[in-house]
């Protein structure tokens, strides 16, 4: 804290957390002059509002040019400092987020119970649960990435880019494959006879990608994907959903419209959502709630989803762990 205006000093915490991991990164080395210089550097910026990023900047060049044990320990003493730092205040009493969440009160009113939201062809269809989702009728899936302007890459282009980017060292080999991999998958998914496709490696290994191919259906069904800030226009939310993953999700609450969009493209997808639900509302007494359109008393309904990563955390890390199977 800032004693003299009593409120959390952004500044000071940011120069410290960069600063501890500078010592970090000292002590795995023994000797780190850079180091030295860049604390020197920190201690003395006096107008951080407006350098913090060339100070970022320093720190990452430093980390991706030692070893990479070195970086590591370099990354989790600054992330140490910030967890032991950090503080979330509740009735009045200050934790650290280094405490266990079961030491802290839990809030009833803000209790959490999962929602699950499926496709809607599952209640049309008999046995859904054993249909594939490559019957589902979603055809025009395609991994694409999006370049700006509107434009995407995709198919050949995507192909040449993948190659140009981990010739140059932009991406790592693996992730090349990883993104070829999708695309095959994609791709059989649109046509089971192309399944056959994927049983022919790159490298003509063909057993190896069968395996690649049932291991990654079988982490598709029996994993979730926890998803923070998940209605993020740029987060990987409903992409995951296209490819039949289940996504828990968790957003703010009181956002009826965001959620709104969401289950409903979420019905419309293989995937499933599991959202979470305040397990204690505030109810309206019939006589108070007659007046109400439809429209408001849809976007009540909506407004129960959710939960505040800065507010909820106890709520949020028990319905994660206790509440849901999440591998």
């Amino acid at each position: 804290k800032d004693n003299s205006k009593k409120k959390i000093s952004t500044t000071k915490t940011s120069k410290a957390a960069l600063i501890h991991g500078y010592l970090a990164l000292k002590e795995a080395t023994n000797s780190m002059e850079e180091a030295d210089a860049a604390i020197k550097i920190l201690k003395d910026e006096t107008e951080w509002r407006q350098n913090y990023a060339t100070h970022f900047l320093k720190h990452v060049k430093i980390c991706a040019e030692a070893e990479p044990r070195d970086a590591l320990k370099m990354a989790s003493g600054g992330l140490q400092y910030l967890h032991t730092t950090f503080q979330f205040i509740r009735n009045g009493q200050a934790y650290s987020l280094s405490t266990p969440m079961s030491e802290i009160p839990k809030d009833p009113r803000r209790d959490l119970k999962s929602r699950e939201i499926n496709n809607d062809e599952s209640t049309s269809h008999k046995n859904n649960n054993k249909r594939s989702w490559r019957d589902r009728g979603h055809q025009e899936l395609q991994l694409r990435i999006p370049m700006g302007n509107n434009k995407y890459l995709k198919d050949k282009s995507l192909e040449e880019r993948l190659q140009y980017w981990s010739k140059v060292g932009i991406i790592e080999d693996s992730a090349a494959d990883a993104l070829r991999f999708s695309i095959k998958f994609i791709n059989a998914g649109k046509d089971d006879g192309r399944k056959e496709d994927l049983k022919k490696n790159y490298q003509g290994e063909e057993e190896e990608e069968d395996h690649k191919y049932t291991s990654w259906q079988a982490k598709k069904d029996s994993h979730a994907f926890v998803v923070l800030g998940a209605g993020a226009a740029i987060g990987p939310t409903k992409q995951l959903l296209l490819l039949g993953a289940t996504v828990v999700a968790v957003d703010l609450n009181n956002k009826p419209k965001m959620w709104e969009n969401l289950i409903s493209f979420a019905r419309k997808t293989p995937g499933k959502l599991i959202v979470p639900e305040r397990g204690m509302m505030m109810t309206t007494s019939a006589h108070e709630g007659g007046g109400e359109s439809y429209h408001d008393r849809r976007q009540k309904s909506y407004a129960r989803y959710g939960a505040n990563l800065l507010t909820d955390i106890p709520e949020i890390a028990h319905w994660l762990v206790g509440g849901q199977r999440i591998r």
